[in-house]
């Protein structure tokens, strides 16, 4: 049986950990902002949903911040192949649909 203090305890750590879990979502939904802009633009300019070289890239970078950060640079990799797959159904999507044709391209002008 858990004392009142250890109650307490783990109620403020997971308190923390719902707030980590909120921000974690929150960064996803800006990253998907931004792939989807990608995504519009790699349509508009007929060019590949799948980018290896980039997505090696990304996996050693995001092995080494990982790494950096004390967490197991192979979940970190799941993790971050799992979005990768999301990213490219994504753009796939885009591709296929044709929306990509209602968007201005901006590819002339200077990103922010």
């Amino acid at each position: 049986m858990m004392t009142t203090k250890a109650n307490e305890v783990l109620e403020n750590l997971r308190d923390n950990i719902d707030d980590v879990d909120k921000a974690i979502v929150e960064l996803l939904a800006e990253r998907f902002e931004y792939t989807h802009k990608v995504g519009i633009t790699k349509a508009q300019h007929n060019i590949s949903s799948i980018s290896p070289e980039r997505e090696q890239q990304q996996m050693k970078r995001i092995a080494s911040l990982a790494s950096d950060n004390g967490v197991p640079p192979q979940i970190v990799q799941n993790i971050m192949r799992t979005i990768i797959n999301e990213v490219v159904r994504q753009h796939d999507q885009i591709k296929n649909s044709g929306i990509a044709e209602n968007f201005e391209d901006t590819t002339s002008d200077p990103m922010p």
